[in-house]
C-alpha cells in the first residue's frame, strides 16, 4: 500500500498501528500536516497549484482547500477550543469522500489509474478522516475503521500483527454490552485514541479469564468503606484504580455518581435510548477533571456522548455551538451535557432536547475522606471524619489540601481552615447579623433571607424567598457591609460588582459591558448550584436610572444597559439561589423596573444610628478591649457619626493608645471623637459657638420641648452642627417652610448681634433657605404667582426668572429680619447657650431650653 509522503505528521500506517501519535497531539495539526503533504501549494491557496499537485482530481483539491482553511480556524480561535470543533466539518467532508472509496481501492490493492481521480491521496485522506471520527466518538466511522484496519492488515509488513491486534480491540469496543468491559476501561490511556481498543483485543483475544483481573470498586463499595472507616489494601496498591485520580478527580466522579443515581432509571436510560442529560457543574476545577477523563473512566455506559463546554458563548460562537450540537443529535446514542451552567452556556436546542436538567451534587464528608483516603493511603479517624461533617468543601480546597505525604489529620484540619467561617472579630468586615447595628431592617430581612433559603433547600420553590433588596442611605451607614453580614451568617459565597467594574474590564464598550455583567451572574447561579445559594451585591445602583428620564445623546448606551441588567435579575434563564441585594445614596433615581417585586422589590432604607446603637456599634468594633465601660458619653460626641465612621474613630484611639504606649483607654475614644479643635483660636470657637447656638434659640422658640442635640466638634469641614427633630414628616406649609427657614438664618442673625459681623459659615445655611424659598414660590404654588409649577434646579431657575429671583429675595429679607429681631431680643441666652457649649462641647435640648429660660427664672425667685 502507497501513499504520499508525510510532512510534519507521522506515518498514518504508524498512527493507525498505535506506534505514533497524532502531530503535535491535536487533529487539525495532523490533518494539516497530511494536507500539506499531498498538495503544499494549499498553504498559499494557490488554486491552479493545489489541482496540478493533486494530479487533476478537482474534488480532490477542493477537499483540501476547505478542510486546511478549517484546521486554520481552528487552531487560531480561543486558547480552550477542543477538537470537537472538528467534528461538524470532518464528518461532511468524510461522507463525500467515503461515496467514492468504492470506485477507486479494493481489498488492499489499487485499481488502475482512473483519469481525474488521484487514488493514493484519496486514500490517505479518507483513512485519517476516520480516524479523527472514530476519536471524536462519531459512531459510523468506527465500522469502517476496523475494515480500514483489516485491510492494511492484509496488505502484509512489519506492522500487520498491530493492526490484526487494533482492528481486533476496536471491533468489540464497536459491539459492546460486554460486561467485563467496564472493568477493563480504567486501564484505556487517554492520550491514545485507540489505546482501548488494544486493551480490549489484548484481553479477548488470550484465554484469560476477564474476571481475573483486579475489578473497580463500585461507588456504593466505595461510600460503605469511607464510612466504616476501612482502610481497603487497594488504597496503597500501585495496581489500584484509585491510584489514578487526583484528589478532585475522584470526588468529582463520585458528586456525577450521585447525581444521575438520584434521577430513578437514568443511567439505564442512557445506556439504551437517545436520551439528552444536562448536568450543571458550578466549580471550573470540577468541570476541568471530567473533561480529562473518557466517558468509560466516568463509570458511565458505553456509548455515551460527553459535550463539555467551560465558557459562555461569545458573539458568533453561539451558531457555531448550536451548529456542533445539531451534528451530534443526528447520530443515534445518548447525550450527556457537562458546563457550568446550561441555561447560559449550552445552545437552545441543548436545552430544548434535554429530558432532564441536573446540578452536580455538592461534595459530602464521604467524598472527602475517600479522596483522603486514596491520596494518603490512610483512611480518616472517627475524631476527623466528625470534622468534616457539614464542612463546605470546594474542589480548590481539596486540590490544595489533599496531597500525598501528609497524615489525614494533617489534611482535614487544612481543609478545616479554608472552609469553615471565619470568626467574627467586629473589625473590618468579618461581622454577622449578631454585630450589625444601627440597621435594623436590614438584619430583619437578613434573617428572613436565612429562613427563606433552609426552606428552599427543604423543598420549596425558589419564588418564595425574599431574593431582591435595595439598600438606600447615605455613604457608610453600613449598606455595603449589611449584604456582607447577611452572606456571612447564611454561610453563602459573595460576589460584588458595580457597572464601573464592567466597565472596566475592557474598554468600556457596549459589547464587553454586557459580556462581563452576564458573566458574572453566570459566576453567581454557578456558585449557587446544589441548592447552596449566593448573595450578589450590586453597587451603586442609581447610575440605572430611570429610562423614562434618558435623554442625552447616549440614551441607547444607557438603555442597552439598563435592559441588560433587568434580564439578568429576571430573564428567562432565572436566577434560581441568587439573592441580589444593590446599594444606593438616591434609590429615586433608579429606574422603576429595577424595584419592582420579584427583583429588587424590598427597600430598606438605612438612616443615622441613633444613641443606643452607636454604643452597641462602639462594643462590637472594641472587641475585648473596655470591657464594661461606659460608652454613652463617647456615643454623646458621635451624633450623625455613620457605622464607617464609628469604626474609623475606633481605629484612631487604637492607634493614639498605641503611639503612646499603653493600651487603649475611654480618654482615647474621647479624645479622637472631640478633636480637631485644639488648635482652633479661641476666637473662632467663640464665633462657631455663637452661630449654632442663634439655630438652638430659634428651633426651640418656634417648638419649645423640640429633641435637640447641639455639638462643637470637627467632623470634616465642619467645626459645629445642630440637629433638631423635623416635625413636619417632609410635608410643607408656607408657615412650615417659614419656620424652617427663619432657623436655618438664626446662625448668621446670632453672629452679626453678638460679633457685629457675620462669616462664610453661614453658606450652607443660605443655600438650603433658598432652595426652599424657590420650591415654596416656584413649585408648591404658595408664593402668589399661581398653581404652574416648573421643577429646576435652584441656581437655573433663578438664573432664568428674574421675578422668581425678586420674589426669593423679599421672602428672604423679610424672614432675615424677623430673625435678627427675635435674636437681639434673646441676645443673652444666645450668649449663655454658647458659653455653655464652648465649655462642654455638647449640650441637648433640655439644656438649652434651661439656660434660654434662666433669667425668668431668676426673676420669679
Amino acid at each position: 500500500m502507497t501513499k504520499p509522503p508525510s510532512k510534519g505528521a507521522a506515518p498514518l500506517e504508524h498512527v493507525l498501528a498505535g506506534k505514533a501519535g497524532l502531530h503535535r497531539g491535536r487533529i487539525p495539526s495532523d490533518l494539516s500536516a497530511r494536507i500539506l503533504a499531498i498538495a503544499p501549494s494549499t498553504a498559499r491557496r494557490n488554486r491552479a497549484a493545489v489541482l496540478r499537485e493533486c494530479g487533476g482530481d478537482a474534488f480532490l483539491a477542493a477537499l483540501c482547500l476547505s478542510l486546511h482553511a478549517t484546521c486554520l480556524d481552528t487552531l487560531a480561535s480561543p486558547a480552550g477550543t477542543g477538537d470537537e470543533a472538528m467534528l461538524e466539518p470532518l464528518s461532511l467532508a468524510w461522507g463525500s469522500l467515503h461515496r467514492t472509496e468504492a470506485q477507486w481501492r479494493t481489498v488492499g490493492l489499487w485499481t488502475p489509474e482512473i483519469p481525474g481521480v488521484n487514488a493514493p491521496a484519496r486514500a490517505v485522506l479518507h483513512d485519517a478522516l476516520t480516524l479523527y471520527l472514530h476519536a471524536l466518538c462519531y459512531a459510523a466511522a468506527t465500522p469502517v475503521l476496523v475494515d480500514t484496519l483489516w485491510a492494511y492488515a492484509r496488505a502484509g509488513g512489519e506492522l500487520a500483527p498491530a493492526f490484526v491486534l487494533r482492528a481486533s480491540g476496536t471491533a468489540l469496543l464497536d459491539e459492546g454490552g460486554d460486561d467485563a468491559l467496564p472493568e477493563i476501561v480504567p486501564f484505556y490511556d487517554p492520550t491514545d485514541p485507540l489505546g482501548i481498543a488494544e486493551v480490549h483485543a489484548k484481553t479477548f483475544l488470550r484465554s484469560t479469564n476477564a474476571a481475573a483481573l483486579p475489578a473497580r470498586p463500585t461507588h456504593a463499595e466505595e461510600m460503605d468503606d469511607d464510612r466504616a472507616g476501612v482502610n481497603r489494601e487497594e488504597a496503597s496498591d500501585p495496581d489500584a484504580t484509585d491510584e489514578t485520580f487526583s484528589p478532585v478527580e475522584l470526588v468529582v466522579l463520585h458528586q456525577l455518581a450521585r447525581t444521575l443515581d438520584a434521577v430513578p432509571g437514568l443511567r439505564q436510560a442512557l445506556a439504551e435510548r437517545d436520551v439528552v442529560v444536562t448536568v450543571d457543574v458550578p466549580e471550573a476545577l470540577s468541570l476541568l477533571a471530567l473533561d480529562g477523563r473518557p466517558s468509560a473512566m466516568l463509570d458511565l455506559p458505553l456509548g455515551l456522548r460527553k459535550h463539555l463546554v467551560k465558557d459562555a458563548p461569545k458573539g458568533s460562537d453561539r451558531d457555531r455551538r448550536a451548529r456542533e450540537f445539531l451534528a451530534l443529535l443526528r447520530h443515534p446514542g445518548a447525550i450527556l451535557c457537562l458546563s457550568p451552567d446550561a441555561a447560559s452556556h449550552l445552545p437552545v436546542a441543548a436545552l430544548l432536547a434535554a429530558e432532564h436538567r441536573l446540578t452536580l451534587a455538592p461534595i459530602d464528608a464521604s467524598d472527602v475522606a475517600a479522596a483522603i483516603r486514596s491520596t494518603t493511603g490512610a483512611a480518616c479517624s472517627p475524631r476527623d471524619r466528625r470534622a468534616l461533617d457539614g464542612l463546605r468543601v470546594s474542589a480548590e480546597h481539596l486540590a490544595v489540601s489533599v496531597r500525598p505525604g501528609r497524615a489525614p489529620a494533617d489534611c482535614v484540619a487544612h481543609l478545616v481552615r479554608l472552609a469553615a467561617p471565619p470568626v467574627p472579630t467586629g473589625r473590618g468586615r468579618d461581622i454577622t447579623l449578631d454585630e450589625l447595628h444601627g440597621c435594623r431592617e436590614v438584619v430583619a430581612y437578613g434573617r428572613e433571607v436565612i429562613r427563606d433559603l433552609q426552606a428552599w433547600r427543604d423543598g420549596a420553590p425558589w419564588s418564595s424567598v425574599a431574593s431582591g433588596a435595595l439598600l438606600s442611605g447615605p455613604p457608610g451607614t453600613g449598606k455595603t457591609l449589611g449584604a456582607q453580614a447577611i452572606a456571612a451568617s447564611a454561610g453563602i459565597p459573595l460576589l460584588a460588582a458595580s457597572l464601573a467594574q464592567w466597565q472596566s474590564e475592557d474598554q468600556a464598550h457596549l459589547g464587553t459591558t454586557l459580556r462581563a455583567m452576564r458573566r458574572f451572574f453566570a459566576e453567581a447561579k454557578a456558585l449557587a448550584a446544589g441548592k447552596r445559594g449566593c448573595l450578589v451585591l450590586v453597587d451603586e445602583c442609581d447610575v440605572f436610572v430611570d429610562r423614562r428620564t434618558v435623554r442625552h445623546a447616549h440614551a441607547d448606551y444607557v438603555l442597552e444597559i439598563i435592559n441588560a441588567f433587568l434580564e439578568c435579575l429576571d430573564g428567562v434563564g432565572g436566577r434560581e439561589g441568587v439573592i441580589v441585594v444593590g446599594t444606593t445614596n438616591d434609590a429615586n433615581r433608579i429606574d422603576p423596573a429595577i424595584r419592582r417585586p420579584g427583583r429588587l422589590g424590598r427597600h430598606i432604607e438605612i438612616g443615622l444610628p441613633d444613641a443606643g446603637e452607636r454604643v452597641e456599634m462602639l462594643r462590637v468594633r472594641l472587641g475585648d478591649d473596655l470591657p464594661g465601660a461606659d460608652l454613652m458619653p463617647v456615643a454623646y460626641r458621635t451624633k450623625r457619626y455613620t457605622g464607617a465612621m464609628i469604626e474609623a474613630l475606633v481605629e484612631d484611639a487604637r492607634r493614639r493608645a498605641r503611639h503612646a504606649g499603653r493600651p487603649l483607654a475611654l480618654d482615647d475614644l474621647l479624645a479622637v471623637a472631640g478633636t480637631g479643635d485644639e488648635a482652633t483660636p479661641a476666637a473662632v470657637l467663640d464665633r462657631i459657638a455663637v452661630h449654632e447656638a442663634g439655630h438652638a434659640l430659634l428651633a426651640y422658640l418656634e417648638e419649645p420641648g423640640r429633641e435637640m442635640v447641639l455639638a462643637l466638634q470637627t467632623r470634616g469641614e465642619e467645626r459645629g452642627w445642630m440637629a433638631a427633630k423635623d416635625p413636619h414628616q417632609g410635608i410643607w406649609t408656607r408657615a412650615a417652610v417659614e419656620e424652617h427657614v427663619r432657623i436655618m438664618l438664626g446662625g448668621r442673625a446670632a453672629e452679626e448681634t453678638l460679633l457685629d459681623s457675620v462669616s462664610s459659615g453661614a453658606r450652607q445655611d443660605l443655600l438650603t433657605a433658598t432652595r426652599m424659598a424657590v420650591g415654596l414660590i416656584g413649585e408648591w404654588g404658595m408664593g402668589g404667582r399661581g398653581l404652574v409649577a416648573v421643577e429646576q434646579e435652584p441656581s437655573m431657575a433663578l438664573a432664568t426668572d428674574p421675578l422668581l429671583r425678586r420674589d426669593v429675595q423679599e421672602l428672604l429679607d423679610r424672614l432675615y429680619g424677623e430673625t435678627l429681631a427675635t435674636v437681639r431680643r434673646h441676645a443673652g441666652a444666645v450668649r449663655r447657650v454658647a458659653d455653655a457649649l464652648v465649655e462642654r462641647r455638647r449640650l441637648d435640648g433640655d439644656e438649652v431650653a434651661r439656660l434660654v429660660a434662666e433669667p425668668a427664672a431668676a426673676l420669679v425667685r
